[in-house]
């Protein structure tokens, strides 16, 4: 569980950082299926800005537009980023993400001067993270990876991976990869593997159990969004699937037949940040948005919204004291004990991963 810093007496919100945006335009890139605080209240046919109460109040105070673009997998969101060569302020995207645009030099400082609120930021992510301090990225949310099936399927609760490679012969829908090649980082946890390995054969192990499972027709590639396990899930498409946690509470609230267990074996923590692009339009309205998220009221009406931890101390008390509910729900606010299975999927051999990846693909 994140440290906890008691946040004494009243929240008082800084003044946003003074700018001239006149009627500027942000630009924002951000994982699918409504990655923010979206009322599902309104119109589903208006854009997310006009839905998200965090954007709409952006919009207001800084006088401004959201153009919000969404990208479903790593690959999309890089196609847009180096290909396609659009211009974003903003880029949401996982630490690993990070890492490449630091090496493709595409990443601006957020400074502290200009971004105060960064001083909410729990510092205990900060010593984990490969950029203490956030000079070039702010945790936006922290979240776990791991199975979400449907309990009607099963004689017994699923408990692990050994659920997922190994299920049962009689069961009457396959099971769910999502397309990444962290699925076999998963995998090699089962396995005992080091996630971090260079040796070829040890990957090579964890692939092959997805070829076990092709070549029983017990497999399907997936993305791993909220409506992907709606629509699978709930339809009996899949029996199970690896998934996010935030994305399985979210489905969870119209399917009670659905389940979420973080396995035995251990699995992914992941944290996704806000990143300021270095050929940012507009660089100051970035910061500035930055800036608005970081406000406790604004991370915790995002982080409770979409059912992940909230890496914003003050953020944080705020969802103790208004929702305890949510703080005390194992699959959101892990326990120490789940913590000490969970992994930061970095450091591994992404060229290896993406050929032996690629292959199970085809």
């Amino acid at each position: 569980m994140p440290k906890i810093f008691l946040f004494i007496g009243l929240i008082v919100f800084l003044a946003a950082p003074k700018i001239s945006c006149g009627e500027g335009v942000l630009r924002i890139l951000n994982w699918s299926s409504g990655y923010i605080d979206i009322d599902q209240d309104i119109d589903p046919e208006k854009p997310i800005p006009e839905r998200s109460s965090t954007l709409r109040s952006f919009m207001k105070q800084f006088n401004c537009r959201i153009l919000y673009e969404e990208y479903d997998s790593q690959e999309e969101m890089l196609k847009k980023i180096f290909r396609l060569k659009n211009d974003y302020d903003i880029v949401i995207t996982t630490t690993d993400m990070v890492e490449a645009f630091l090496e493709a030099d595409k990443l601006a400082e957020i400074p502290q001067s200009r971004v105060p609120n960064k001083k909410y930021v729990d510092p205990a992510y900060g010593s984990i993270l490969s950029d203490p301090g956030g000079v070039y990225f702010v945790p936006y949310l922290v979240g776990t990876t791991g199975i979400a099936y449907r309990s009607d399927m099963f004689d017994i609760a699923a408990t692990g991976w050994a659920d997922f490679f190994y299920p049962p012969d009689s069961l009457k829908a396959p099971v769910g990869a999502m397309d990444t090649i962290y699925s076999l980082c998963s995998a090699m946890q089962f396995l005992g593997i080091d996630i971090r390995t260079r040796n070829e054969n040890e990957m090579q192990r964890a692939a092959d159990l997805f070829y076990r499972l092709k070549l029983k027709n017990q497999l399907k590639i997936i993305p791993g969004d909220t409506q992907m396990i709606k629509d699978h899930l709930s339809s009996g498409k899949l029996a199970m699937c690896m998934a996010y946690s935030g994305s399985t509470l979210n489905a969870m609230k119209n399917d009670p037949r659905i389940r979420y267990v973080i396995p035995r074996e251990g699995s992914e923590l992941f944290i996704d940040c806000m990143t300021l692009m270095k050929d940012a339009p507009n660089r100051k309205l970035g910061e500035a948005f930055i800036n608005h998220v970081l406000i406790p009221e604004n991370h915790a009406s995002i982080a409770v919204h979409l059912h992940y931890m909230v890496p914003n101390t003050a953020a944080l008390e705020i969802v103790m004291q208004r929702y305890p509910e949510e703080y005390h729900n194992p699959a959101v606010y892990n326990s120490p004990d789940t913590l000490n299975r969970l992994v930061i999927y970095e450091g591994v051999d992404k060229e290896t991963l993406n050929r032996l990846w690629y292959k199970i693909k085809q």
